[in-house]
């Protein structure tokens, strides 16, 4: 994946220029390494690092982590006492979703069985595409009987 492809915003308004440097080279690594390496769904991601009120005690950090990740964007929101579990918090929720979605994608052709009108569905197509020998005669005849007698 070209590094152009893939932006990563980040932003605060909490830490000086050392410690945003840090976070958002940990952030950077995790995101492409672990998360994007060998899949081309993920198209950027928004991190947004910050002291969510003042007043609170003790002072917690909230991170943002967005990935912007087909066919729906993924986020998670975590709070700490310090901004580095903040950010690995929501970094290790965004991971769990993403390869939780992937999962889905890759088993899409699974239906689920207690679905009643899939189910139906199902018998539908099975039943219109039996071979004529499979069907049971005296089934038919009941049938043409039973539409004689209420069209006659």
């Amino acid at each position: 994946m070209d590094e152009l492809d893939f932006a990563i915003e980040f932003h605060t308004d909490a830490l000086g220029e050392l410690e945003e440097r840090a976070l958002f080279g940990e952030a950077d690594t995790r995101l492409r390494e672990r998360l994007a390496a060998g899949h081309d769904d993920i198209t950027g991601a928004a991190i947004t690092i910050r002291l969510p009120a003042h007043g609170t005690t003790p002072p917690l950090y909230e991170a943002t982590v967005v990935v912007y990740v087909r066919p729906e964007n993924v986020a998670a929101i975590k709070q700490a006492d310090n901004p580095v579990a903040a950010l690995k918090g929501a970094l290790d929720a965004v991971e769990r979703q993403v390869r939780s979605k992937r999962e889905k994608l890759r088993q899409r052709w699974e239906r689920p069985s207690g679905d009643p009108v899939i189910q139906e569905m199902i018998e539908v197509a099975a039943a219109e595409s039996a071979p004529a020998e499979d069907l049971d005669i005296t089934d038919l005849d009941q049938a043409e009987a039973a539409r004689n007698e209420d069209n006659g």
